[in-house]
């Protein structure tokens, strides 16, 4: 059974689907806005893009995004996140836009004004693989 209920992609249009993260308190439920937008060369909206180390399809986790503030705010009024996550913005279900999609997401993750990266909570060794990153 699907999360979500998807109108499909217009492909022809380069089509992408968006998460507008809306204002709310930290410990509130989080509550969002899927939207779509063409993304191409000559035209791309302001997004953030999600990347995450994928778990097992047996015990799917459910990605939570938190913005706050030093006051507990999840968003503050007029800074509210627009983000892409591949788990969420492509209908998993469907075989043909899911593999279309995974086709698409470098150029996708390209065209991000930034791309977060998880790879799983601190370790002993975190300081490390950062300083080797830089």
């Amino acid at each position: 059974m699907a999360r979500f209920i998807y109108s499909p992609l217009k492909s022809a249009q380069k089509e992408i689907r968006l998460i507008s993260l809306l204002p709310g308190l930290f410990d509130s439920d989080i509550k969002v806005e899927i939207f779509y937008e063409k993304l191409s060369e000559q035209y791309q909206p302001d997004y953030e893009a999600l990347s995450y180390v994928w778990g097992s399809t047996e015990d799917p986790e459910i990605l939570s995004i938190a913005y706050r503030n030093q006051h507990g705010d999840r968003t503050s009024p007029g800074s509210v996140g627009v983000v892409w996550i591949d788990a969420i913005c492509i209908n998993q279900d469907d075989i043909q836009e899911r593999s279309l999609e995974v086709a698409r997401m470098g150029f996708i993750y390209n065209k991000a004004r930034q791309v977060i990266v998880w790879l799983g909570p601190h370790t002993e060794n975190s300081e490390l693989a950062i300083e080797t990153l830089r």
